[in-house]
C-alpha cells in the first residue's frame, strides 16, 4: 500500500512501522509515542487508525484514544 501511495502520489495514506528490539529500539507504542505521532497530522485529517499487533498493543491505542476523547 505504502508503494502504491507513493507511486501514485497519493497523500491519503502513511504506514509507521515499529519493530522493537532490546538493546537497539526499545521504544514501544505507549501514550507518549501514539500522541506524538498524532500530533505530527491535523485531528481532522485523521479518518481511521489501523493497528495491526498484539492485543496488548491495540488495547494501549484504544486506551488512549478514550483519554483524548475525554480531553476533547
Amino acid at each position: 500500500m505504502k508503494e502504491y501511495c507513493h507511486k501514485s502520489k497519493l497523500t491519503n495514506f502513511e504506514v509507521i512501522v515499529r519493530l522493537s528490539r532490546e538493546g537497539v529500539n526499545a521504544e514501544r507504542w505507549d501514550h507518549d509515542f501514539i500522541r506524538r505521532e498524532l500530533s505530527k497530522h491535523n485531528a481532522n485529517d485523521i479518518r481511521k487508525v489501523w493497528v495491526c499487533g498484539p492485543p496488548a498493543m491495540s488495547e494501549t491505542f484504544e486506551k488512549c484514544f478514550d483519554q483524548i476523547k475525554l480531553e476533547n
